[in-house]
């Protein structure tokens, strides 16, 4: 009889015993709780819902009216179309303040022909094949090659750039391509790792606008030119660029455009 008195005086405590309350932020155990964040995350969007533009996932550091100051030359429609991939771009290799962009656009812009060439032209004429590669074509050679762009890449960037010879065709498949215009087998390979893309089976993926870019904020930063351009050496950072001067005057208008367009003194 004691033993079970006790078990009923057991029994009260504990069924009076004041219930813990339980905050509103307190996780709570559930059967679900094994799916892992990678897997909520990686959910398939509902139908009709439309995930963040690459406009509203990064800073806006110029706008397409600033893009087209700088650019008079780039249709507005072309403008509104890549600004979204240059935010991107800027945001991704740390080109982050005026003096940067100002820089960058400047010099990618002259490469790709104010933003209105991905791919590079060939297509020369004998006089031009012996005035841009003189070491390469006489006045004889060149009336051979001229006007057949295919021909002329094989030839002119053959065995260097990680190509092979002529015949391997390497000149032709790995031609200028993106805003900086990449160029040669050994450029595109360490271009892709760096990219994570596979650009040696798809060249063409540096025409597409988003990797255009890309492949230039890659190089750009690959030469670390965001110092160069914070210092202000615009002719170091040509150099760094283009391994020359080639064309200087038009790079260093294009960067007056884009310093006095964003506010640089």
């Amino acid at each position: 009889m004691k033993y079970i008195i006790q078990n009923i005086i057991n029994f009260l405590k504990e069924y009076l015993k004041p219930k813990s309350s339980v905050s509103i932020n307190t996780p709570i155990s559930t059967p679900d709780d094994s799916i892992s964040e990678t897997a909520i995350k990686s959910t398939p969007q509902i139908p009709g819902s439309e995930p963040p533009s690459i406009l509203e996932s990064v800073d806006v550091l110029i706008t397409a009216e600033q893009l087209g100051k700088i650019l008079p030359t780039l249709a507005e429609s072309k403008c509104n179309e890549y600004l979204p991939h240059l935010l991107k771009v800027l945001t991704e290799f740390e080109i982050n303040t005026p003096i940067r962009i100002a820089a960058f656009i400047a010099q990618t812009s002259h490469e790709s022909a104010g933003y209105s060439a991905f791919l590079e032209n060939l297509n020369y004429s004998a006089q031009a094949l012996v005035n841009t590669w003189p070491s390469r074509f006489t006045s004889e050679s060149a009336s051979v090659y001229a006007k057949q762009a295919e021909k002329i890449a094989n030839h002119v960037y053959s065995n260097r750039l990680g190509n092979g010879d002529e015949a391997s065709g390497d000149g032709w498949r790995y031609r200028g391509r993106g805003v900086i215009q990449t160029t040669g087998r050994s450029n595109y390979k360490a271009c892709g790792i760096g990219l994570g893309i596979d650009l040696i089976a798809f060249p063409e993926l540096l025409e597409q606008p988003l990797d255009a870019f890309r492949s230039a904020g890659w190089y750009w930063n690959n030469r670390n030119c965001n110092i160069i351009a914070d210092s202000g050496d615009f002719v170091r950072l040509t150099k760094a660029i283009n391994g020359g001067l080639t064309g200087l005057d038009d790079r260093k208008a294009n960067y007056a455009r884009a310093k006095s367009a964003l506010g640089v003194e």
